[in-house]
Order: C-alpha cells, then sequence, then structure tokens
C-alpha cells in the first residue's frame, strides 16, 4: 500500500506544481479587464472531496488573483488542474469515476462477461474447487462476489502481485500439474 500511496502523491504533488505554473502565467498577463492593473495573490481555501486524508494537503488552497487597481479589483480564477471549476472533488476524483463508469457500462453489456460471471459462480464456486481455495485460505470467501472476494483475500504487496498470486491460485485448482510419484 505505501507504494500506492508514493504514487498518489507524486501525482497529487505535479498537479499542484502545473497549477503554480498557470498561476504564474495568468499573472503575468495582468488583469483580463485591460486595465493594465497588476495581478495579486487572492487564494482561498478548499474542502475538497475524492482524494485521500494524505493528499488533501495538495488540495487545500484555490489559487486566485485579484486585481490590484483600485476601481477594478476584479478577481481572476487561473486554470487547474487539480479543480474543475467550482465542484468539490478534485478533478482526477471525477475524471477517474466517470471513466470508471463508462467501463463499467461497456462491460455490464457485453454477454461475455455473464458468461464468464456465471463460471466463476457457478462453475468454479459451486464445485470442489472454490472448496480447495478455502482451505488453503485464512479469509473466507463469498462464492456470489467471485472472483472480488477471493481477490479481496489474496495476500500481496501490491495490486498487481495479488492478482498474480490469485491467478496463481486458480490455475492450480483448475488445471493441477500431477506429481510424479
Amino acid at each position: 500500500m505505501s507504494h500506492e500511496k508514493g504514487a498518489e502523491d507524486d501525482i497529487f504533488a505535479r498537479l499542484h506544481e502545473l497549477d503554480l505554473e498557470l498561476l504564474v502565467a495568468v499573472q503575468r498577463r495582468g488583469c483580463r479587464d485591460c486595465c493594465g492593473g497588476r495581478l495579486d495573490r487572492a487564494d482561498f481555501s478548499r474542502k475538497v472531496r475524492g482524494v485521500s486524508e494524505s493528499a488533501e494537503r495538495y488540495f487545500e488552497t484555490r489559487f486566485a488573483l485579484c486585481c490590484s487597481r483600485e476601481g477594478c479589483r476584479r478577481r481572476t480564477l487561473p486554470p487547474s488542474l487539480r479543480f474543475l471549476g467550482r465542484r468539490v472533488f478534485a478533478a482526477v476524483a471525477i475524471v477517474a469515476a466517470c471513466v470508471a463508469e463508462q467501463a463499467h457500462r461497456r462491460w455490464q453489456e457485453a454477454r461475455r462477461i455473464r458468461r464468464w460471471l456465471a463460471w466463476w459462480r457457478e462453475d468454479f464456486g459451486g464445485g470442489p474447487r472454490l472448496l480447495e481455495l478455502r482451505g488453503r485460505l485464512a479469509v473466507p470467501i463469498d462464492r456470489d462476489a467471485l472472483p472480488g472476494s477471493l481477490l479481496a483475500a489474496v495476500q500481496g504487496p501490491t495490486p498487481a502481485d495479488r492478482l498474480v498470486r490469485l491467478l496463481a491460485l486458480v490455475a492450480d485448482v483448475v488445471a493441477p500439474i500431477p506429481h510424479e510419484g
């Protein structure tokens, strides 16, 4: 999990840096109302949703600018890679949720997926294969939630390691290597 957290911090730190670069670029241009005024920092705090507690520090402040010229004082919000306008969820969370939903819809529409799920729950989960795996693992496996419950039961330092271990377990009970003897 620490590896994933490090990658998450890298991404959010980079988005924060890029937002700062955008702020500086907009600030250099001056007031958008062509009054010629200097733009000063006028950041405000934000309480973001959709990121882990450890990543919230990269989203605490929404960068903003305000014209310094008396009589103008127009606020300017530079573009942001961390926020999508006034939305309370982090931009990355919105994008990830939308992509996941689109993928989910595509998979749900596929008849093949239903057949695969039926194999997991009926053929694999309804016979001796699942019983054998339950004997090897210390945590219970919910037949109706296969293969997700099996993946949750497998230990490993990264999601990729857990997936490989799941596949190795399943391969061993689906087509075991005969022992010589």
